[in-house]
């Protein structure tokens, strides 16, 4: 019974040092809690491929959409649209621009939402009136909330269009086509409409602002880009493209068309500001003059990296001198536990022997 006992405790010391070893592994690879969104469309359904890529997730009703690998729960991006903004220069710093009126998609109760099906031409389709609001704050440097004088208000009309779209290498995505329409323009000749977008990256590690894009549109192929820094805001008219990264790489891709459109077709070019909340989410602004036009329209590009296959359970890694040294103190304790288990035994026996 002796040598019984004593073996538990070794097993026992083994068994502790190895359930404090896992759930640090097991935090390693721990997947994100995703939110659950009304709308589920399998990226297959838009364009009829033989397998899907991945699941495009629509928020409704704001107009936000998420893009998950079927291949690997553990990432994925979100991009959502938060503000309209009409911006005019700020002299103190060109990084954070004075908003003089904005407008809030993502506070709205309801967004009148359309959903087709048809292979390659199917679409999500929402439409809004916004209420428009005067404000005097500068862009980003309060992080990215933009306080309103909710008193007055004019309104102005918000069309997304989100359509199927891959990259050259094979990148699932989206493709959204906006239009802003009755703006209430504050200074028509000297302001410019923003469209303000949230992008998130499930176990990002980072963003990079790019300064060229690659004709192939590949999230993971190579631009001349600047990393962005925690409550760090850059804005200029090179910057063409937002590149998220996690510790494999590129996973995520933002990119717009470098003009807009007038109610004349009459074309823009537009410059672009970003400003990075925190390692996996970044506020991304895409900005044009349009002189006081009553509608204006673009494009924007949001594609999510293939990224690696998943699904392999990841081998057993920890600090090996933490682990070993507790793993020595449990078999210590047990020795110590084995020694006095005999020492008593043979104490009884000596006694029984009398």
């Amino acid at each position: 019974m002796s040598g019984q006992r004593g073996h538990w405790l070794l097993l026992a010391a083994v068994l502790v040092a190895a359930v404090t070893l896992v759930p640090s592994v097991a935090g390693q690879g721990t997947v994100p809690v995703i939110p659950t969104h009304p709308h589920l469309i399998l990226a297959s359904d838009y364009a009829d491929l033989p397998a899907p890529k991945a699941q495009l997730l629509f928020g409704s009703p704001l107009p936000q959409v998420e893009i998950l690998p079927t291949a690997n729960t553990s990432l994925g991006a979100t991009l959502g649209l938060v503000y309209v903004l009409e911006i005019a220069p700020n002299g103190s710093s060109a990084a954070h621009p004075l908003v003089v009126r904005e407008a809030a998609p993502q506070t709205l109760q309801q967004f009148n939402g359309t959903i087709s099906l048809h292979g390659a031409s199917s679409y999500v389709n929402l439409v809004a009136t916004l209420p428009v609001f005067p404000t005097q704050s500068s862009l980003w440097t309060n992080g990215t909330g933009i306080p309103p004088v909710t008193n007055v208000s004019k309104q102005a009309i918000l069309d997304v269009n989100y359509s199927e779209a891959t990259g050259s290498d094979g990148s699932p995505g989206v493709q959204l086509s906006w239009a802003v329409s009755g703006w209430p323009w504050a200074k028509p000749s000297g302001d410019e409409l923003a469209l303000e977008y949230i992008v998130q990256v499930v176990s990002g590690s980072g963003f990079q602002t790019c300064s060229s894009v690659p004709s192939t549109n590949a999230p993971g192929a190579a631009c001349a880009s600047q990393p962005l820094t925690t409550g760090e805001a850059v804005w200029g008219s090179s910057m063409t493209a937002l590149k998220g990264t996690g510790p494999a790489g590129s996973v995520a891709w933002v990119s717009w068309n470098p003009q807009v459109s007038g109610p004349h077709d009459e074309s823009t070019t537009v410059s672009a500001g970003a400003y990075l909340v925190k390692p996996g989410t970044s506020a991304l602004a895409i900005a044009a003059p349009d002189d006081g036009a009553q509608a204006v329209s673009g494009t924007t590009l949001f594609l999510l990296a293939p990224g690696p296959v998943v699904g392999i359970t990841p081998p057993l890694a920890g600090d090996l001198p933490v682990y070993g040294g507790a793993a020595l103190i449990f078999a210590a304790v047990a020795s110590v536990g084995i020694l006095a288990s005999r020492r008593r035994d043979r104490a009884i026996a000596r006694e029984l022997s009398a």
